[in-house]
C-alpha cells in the first residue's frame, strides 16, 4: 500500500482543473439515513450524497456504495460491531476523512474528488499504475460512456477502454451491473447475440438505414424510424434479398428496443435477482446502471433488490430510504424505510422547487402529478412518463443528427460500417425510439429516475 501520501497531496491543482472543466462548481447535499442489514441485523447510521436534478450520478453512486458496503465488513464503520469477513482493500481508517466530509450538509465537488483521490492513493498496491486513473478522476462529474453488453450483466473497464475510471471499482472492491439482457426466447436473439452490445446494435441500425436510403423505395428518406407497417410495405415492394434481410432484422430490432424502453429486461432482472454466482452477491452492495443513470443497489438474503433513494425530492424524508427493484417498468416497486419495510409517510416527499430538466426533452404532466394520491403512485407515473418522453426526445435528436450527417456527405462517401471510426465517434448517439438518453449531448447529465 502507498502510505504517508495524504499530507503532501495539494488540493489546489484539483480545484484549478475543475474550474477549467466545469466553471460552476458542483455541490451536493447530504442526508442521514438509518438502516438495518439483513445479514447480522446490525443497525447503521450513515450520511449519503443526494442526487440533484442533473448531476454526476456515477460519483454519487460510487461514494454511497463505498460507504454502505464498508458497513458489512470488519473494517467498516458500524454502530453495532459487524461480524462480516474483511473483503476490501479499504480500511476503516481510510474512510474517516471521507465520512468526516459527508458530515457537512453541503459538499463541494472539488472536496469530494480530493478525498477520492487520496483514498485511491492509500489503497492502491505499489505495482498498480495510478497515472491513468488519477488523470481520469477529476472528470468523474462529466459522466461515463457505458456500453451495455446484452449477454453479460457485469460492466468492467475491459469492455470499454475509454472508461479507465472504472478501474477504481476494482480498487474499492465494488462491481457495476446492468439488467438489459437477452436470452434464447428473445425475438431476434441470434442477431442481438451476434452484435453483442448497444453500440454495435446502433452501428448496425445505421447500416440498415443506409441500405433503405440507397434503395430509393422511400421518398425523401432522412434516416427516420419506419413503422412496422411501413417495413412490411417495403418487404412487399423489394426484390433485393439483402434488403429483405435487413428489413426483417430491423423489425426484430425495433420490437426489442420498444419492449425494453427502461433498459431493464425481464431476463436481466431475473438474473440480477437469482444468479448470485454471476451477478450481485447476497447481502452486498453494487452500482446499478440503467437509462444513463447510476445508483446504489442492495441484494438481501432472499434475493430481493433495493435501490437507494437519492432523489433530492426525498432528501427531507425521514422515513423513505429504499425502493424495491421488482419490475422492469416500476409498476410493482415500493418505497421502503431503512429496515426494508413498507410504510406510508404522511408528509409530501417532493421538493417544492421544480426539477431542473430540459423542458423540450422531459416534460412532466403537472395534471397527472396533482392527481397522484400517494408517493408510490407518483414515482411510478414519473418513471413511466420519463421513459416515454425520453424515447421521443432522443429519437428527435437522432433524426436531426442523421439528417445533418447525410447532407454533409458527397456522392462518393463510403457508407458507415459497424465499428468504423466515424461510427465510434458518435458513440450512443444513434438511438432509436428505445427510451435511451443521448450520452453525447447530455454528457455530464444524469436524469433523476
Amino acid at each position: 500500500m502507498l502510505l504517508g501520501v495524504r499530507a503532501i497531496l495539494p488540493q489546489a491543482p484539483i480545484r484549478i482543473l475543475l474550474l477549467l472543466l466545469h466553471p460552476q462548481m458542483t455541490q451536493f447535499s447530504t442526508k442521514t439515513i438509518q438502516w438495518q442489514d439483513d445479514l447480522y441485523h446490525d443497525h447503521h447510521v450513515n450520511k449519503i450524497l443526494i442526487q440533484n436534478s442533473n448531476g454526476p450520478c456515477f460519483l454519487i453512486a460510487l461514494v454511497n456504495s463505498l460507504i454502505l458496503a464498508s458497513e458489512l465488513t470488519l473494517n467498516g464503520w458500524t454502530n453495532v460491531g459487524s461480524k462480516a469477513i474483511e473483503a476490501s482493500h479499504v480500511k476503516a481508517e481510510h474512510l474517516v476523512p471521507l465520512k468526516e466530509l459527508l458530515t457537512k450538509n453541503v459538499v463541494q465537488l472539488d472536496e469530494l474528488l480530493n478525498e477520492i483521490t487520496n483514498l485511491v492513493i492509500q489503497v492502491a498496491d505499489s505495482d498498480f499504475d495510478l497515472s491513468p486513473l488519477l488523470e481520469s478522476l477529476p472528470r468523474l462529474h462529466t459522466g461515463l460512456n457505458v456500453n451495455p453488453n446484452f449477454l453479460l450483466p457485469r460492466i468492467t473497464s475491459k469492455q470499454d477502454g475509454n472508461s479507465k475510471v472504472l478501474d477504481i471499482l476494482e480498487l474499492f472492491n465494488l462491481e457495476l451491473y446492468h439488467g438489459w439482457l437477452i436470452d434464447e426466447r428473445t425475438p431476434g436473439y441470434e442477431l442481438l447475440s451476434r452484435l453483442g452490445d448497444y453500440d454495435s446494435l446502433q452501428s448496425y441500425i445505421l447500416e440498415i438505414k443506409n441500405a433503405i436510403r440507397d434503395s430509393a423505395l422511400v421518398d425523401n428518406y432522412e434516416y427516420e424510424d419506419l413503422s412496422l407497417e411501413q417495413l412490411d410495405h417495403l418487404l412487399d415492394k423489394s426484390d433485393d434479398a439483402r434488403l429483405k434481410q435487413f428489413l426483417n432484422e430491423y423489425q426484430d430490432i425495433q420490437n426489442f428496443l420498444r419492449s425494453n424502453r427502461t433498459e431493464l429486461s425481464e431476463t436481466g432482472l431475473s438474473r440480477l435477482m437469482f444468479d448470485s454466482q454471476n451477478t450481485i452477491k447476497r447481502s452486498s452492495f453494487a452500482i446499478f446502471f440503467r437509462n444513463e443513470h447510476f445508483n446504489t443497489v442492495y441484494k438481501n438474503q432472499s434475493d430481493s433488490l433495493f435501490t437507494l433513494l437519492i432523489d433530492e425530492g426525498y432528501s427531507k424524508s425521514k422515513t423513505y430510504v429504499w425502493q424495491t427493484l421488482s419490475s422492469v417498468d416500476g409498476s410493482n416497486d415500493k418505497l421502503l424505510d431503512g429496515n426494508f419495510e413498507f410504510t406510508i409517510e404522511q408528509i409530501q416527499p417532493l421538493s417544492q422547487e421544480p426539477i431542473s430538466i430540459d423542458a423540450t426533452d422531459f416534460i412532466i404532466n403537472e395534471e397527472e402529478i396533482e392527481t397522484a394520491n400517494d408517493d408510490e403512485a407518483l414515482a411510478k407515473k414519473l418513471q413511466k412518463q420519463e421513459d416515454e418522453n425520453a424515447a421521443r426526445a432522443i429519437q428527435k435528436k437522432y433524426d436531426k443528427q442523421a439528417k445533418t450527417k447525410t447532407k454533409s456527405k458527397t456522392k462518393s462517401t463510403i457508407k458507415s460500417q459497424p465499428g468504423s471510426s466515424a461510427d465510434s465517434n458518435n458513440k450512443r448517439d444513434n438511438s432509436t425510439a428505445a427510451g435511451v438518453k443521448n450520452n453525447t449531448e447530455d454528457k455530464g447529465k444524469c436524469i433523476v429516475m
